[in-house]
């Protein structure tokens, strides 16, 4: 792969490019193409989470990973909402104060919130696996 002595910076939260990086080493450290994550929020980000509290959707079983497999849902929520989704206070706390929280792809669904492509596609295929299984059975 090319290599480059500049990089861009990925918000954390939209993954879209933020900064420049240089490397003030000169040495080839930085692979073309691939970003670098801090957990400052890009100025669009900012904004949203001083509207509300910025909910991403997560792959079920990578959810606890503090940077989990993101599957396209992406709303923000005003405090008022997320205090009706959120029953244990002390999960609340810590996503008031974060100003986002990654949500299972499950509970997403649940929550009929707005589902991203990859989403749509993801859950077809679990029907269709669940109705697979149970003409197997």
């Amino acid at each position: 792969m090319e290599k480059s002595y500049v990089g861009m910076t990925q918000c954390f939260f939209c993954q879209k490019a933020k900064d420049i990086i240089i490397d003030t080493h000169l040495r080839k450290r930085f692979d073309r193409y691939v970003g670098v994550m801090n957990m400052e929020p890009c100025s669009d980000c900012k904004k949203f989470m001083e509207q509300g509290i910025i909910l991403i959707s997560a792959r079920d079983d990578d959810i606890e990973s503090k940077n989990p497999f993101r599957t396209g849902g992406w709303v923000v929520v005003t405090e008022e909402v997320l205090t009706r989704l959120v029953t244990p206070p002390e999960l609340l706390e810590k996503i008031l104060k974060t100003r986002f929280c990654f949500v299972p792809d499950t509970v997403w669904k649940r929550l009929k919130l707005p589902r991203s492509d990859y989403q749509k596609e993801l859950f077809r295929q679990q029907r269709q696996e669940k109705r697979n299984a149970r003409k197997n059975d």
